[in-house]
């Protein structure tokens, strides 16, 4: 009988502790005492701190006092006192108990905001990176260089996950891809000679292999960039015509494809 009264009110206390939570948070009856980021009074540890002391502390009291009257005046409230001093120790408990949980949660809670704010600047960084990306490219007027070279700019955004593709919204912004980008480079680079030996080259021959060789650069460069591009001159593709090879300089447009 006398374990009962110390085991009766905690057992009642952890009972309202495990249930409080499942109700609030649905939470499984073995998960009801962990401590999560959730508002305080879903918490059932809380709650078990709080009440194991008023439930034992009261039952004690009343197990100590119950053959006696109950008169209120001064004799009772010192015997009240000196009898129950074990009793009002353990009630007095519950305000360390819940301000431990409580700091414990506010912890807790802390570290999830710092996680959630983590999570938002690698999301934030992924998407201030893909739109200056983006943004680059649309910067690119329609240029006209010195020696009379007209170019379009176009990008497709799809380019950005090719280029970085360790890169998402998730990990925030990953290496680039050094493989694909010295492919395009590689391309552009050899169609830029090809041109040069096109525009500047008298031979008839060696000037139309050079267009189908930098044409054929240019297109692999655009696969690359999900990209279609056409070549024209301002003069007609006559390779037969003298005018063809005219010194006048010659335009070269690298557009996207309507």
């Amino acid at each position: 009988m006398d374990y009962a009264i110390i085991i009766i009110p905690i057992f009642l206390a952890l009972l309202i502790s495990v249930l409080i939570p499942s109700l609030n948070k649905g939470a499984r009856a073995r998960h009801a005492l962990l401590i999560d980021e959730k508002a305080l009074h879903t918490q059932g540890l809380f709650w078990l701190a709080l009440l194991t002391p008023i439930f034992l502390g009261t039952t004690l009291a009343v197990h100590a006092s119950y053959e006696y009257d109950f008169k209120l005046g001064p004799e009772e409230y010192d015997f009240f006192i000196r009898n129950n001093k074990l009793s009002l120790i353990i009630i007095g408990a519950m305000i360390p108990a819940t301000a431990v949980v409580s700091s414990i949660h506010r912890t807790i809670q802390a570290a999830a905001q710092i996680t959630e704010s983590e999570k938002k600047n690698i999301s934030d960084s992924y998407y201030t990176h893909f739109r200056f990306y983006i943004d680059y490219f649309k910067s690119l007027r329609n240029d006209k260089n010195s020696k009379e070279i007209n170019c379009s700019y176009s990008i497709d955004p799809g380019t950005f996950r090719f280029l970085y593709p360790d890169s998402s919204p998730h990990q925030g912004i990953g290496s680039y891809s050094q493989s694909y980008l010295g492919c395009i480079k590689d391309d552009l680079l050899s169609a830029r000679k090809n041109l040069c030996i096109a525009l500047t080259s008298k031979d008839k021959d060696e000037i139309q292999r050079s267009y189908v060789a930098a044409s054929d650069h240019l297109n692999a460069a655009a696969n690359l960039m999900t990209l279609d591009v056409e070549i024209s001159n301002n003069y007609a593709l006559d390779l037969s015509s003298e005018s063809f090879i005219d010194s006048t300089p010659r335009t070269l447009f690298c557009a996207k494809k309507k």
